[in-house]
């Protein structure tokens, strides 16, 4: 009987550090998420740039050329 209670009162344990656990997962998923945005801002930024680069390297060229 005493095993039985053992088992039950660890299953009891785990069951109540399950919450906790989805939260600690939700704040890492949130961390990696605004990571991975993070990186979009930036290849957005890097993109909207191109234009002005090419344009500032024909111009060298077109200089040099």
């Amino acid at each position: 009987m005493v095993d039985t209670e053992q088992r039950v009162a660890q299953l009891e344990r785990e069951m109540k550090s399950i919450p906790e656990m989805l939260d600690l997962q939700a704040c890492v998923n949130e961390t990696r998420f605004a990571a991975l945005f993070a990186e979009l801002d930036t290849i957005k930024r890097e993109v909207r740039a191109l234009p002005r680069i090419l344009a500032e390297v024909l111009t060298e060229r077109g200089r040099s050329g």
